[in-house]
């Protein structure tokens, strides 16, 4: 047994919790069975599963760790839940089967082939540890990228169905600015105001020949004329009637003097 090993490998141990020594051999670390820092020893862990740090070396070559094997010694820092390591001193040094030559289980026939066994059921079970890990990682992965593909999806349906309320609004509004001229209630109203064009051209004498010169202008139509010669006959109150509707010439007020007028026409014809 090293002697002068154990103790440099105490000494670093005692310096501090944070004080950790890793061992591997041919590319081959020793792991931990916990999976925090399983690669990292502790005074701490050493001793709560070998006894000692002299039992620890003995212990080496029966997990595989023979010839030429490197200890590390390191100092952890963590922040922010991250942790790294500052390397202190490496030191490499042969370990062998002889090291263990008075332990009674290397004394019977057979031993090494055992001691193989062991170190590979060993690794076996480090192997499935590291790939259970990987299976809970990808599993993980999967969970995260199922559920951006459903927030994908979600965001894709609230963008169609923003598009079709924005198609909508733009619809209503187009349907608002249409002009009154082109829908079918001005349509109806017209019907109802030209009932009135034979009485209104008769009441005028039919034309507005001998009138002012203004009248004689072919952008004045019969209708037109025939209203200027009433405004003579027309009260205040009456022409300011007229030009509110003119000014305010909109559906609703348009269409409710219509209905107004064809009331009137149809209580007419009753009482003829």
């Amino acid at each position: 047994m090293n002697n002068q090993l154990s103790n440099i490998l105490k000494s670093h141990l005692q310096g501090g919790s944070n004080h950790v020594i890793k061992v591997s051999s041919n590319g081959v670390k020793l792991v931990k069975s916990t999976s925090a820092q399983k690669y990292a020893f502790t005074l701490e862990d050493i001793e709560s599963k070998y006894g000692s740090i002299a039992q620890f070396l003995q212990a080496l070559p029966e997990k595989g760790f023979s010839g030429a094997v490197v200890f590390t010694l390191q100092k952890t820092y963590t922040k922010d839940g991250k942790t790294t390591y500052h390397t202190l001193q490496t030191l490499t040094e042969k370990l062998t089967q002889d090291m263990n030559a008075t332990d009674p289980t290397t004394a019977f026939l057979g031993a090494p082939e055992l001691m193989a066994k062991m170190v590979q059921a060993e690794r076996s079970a480090d192997y499935k540890e590291q790939v259970q890990e990987l299976k809970e990682t990808v599993k993980d992965l999967r969970s995260r990228n199922r559920v951006l593909e459903e927030t994908n999806s979600s965001l894709t349906i609230k963008l169609e169905t923003a598009k079709e309320r924005e198609e909508l609004r733009v619809e209503r509004e187009l349907l608002k600015k249409k002009s009154f001229l082109e829908t079918p209630a001005f349509e109806k109203t017209m019907e109802t105001l030209g009932g009135m064009l034979p009485r209104i051209l008769e009441a005028s004498g039919g034309n507005a020949v001998g009138h002012p010169s203004q009248l004689a202008s072919p952008n004045v139509s019969p209708i037109q004329k025939a209203f200027v010669q009433k405004l003579p006959t027309a009260t205040d109150e009456q022409v300011m009637f007229f030009n509110y509707l003119l000014d305010n010439w909109q559906e609703d007020l348009i269409t409710q003097v219509a209905q107004i007028i064809e009331q009137q026409q149809e209580h007419h014809e009753d009482t003829n």
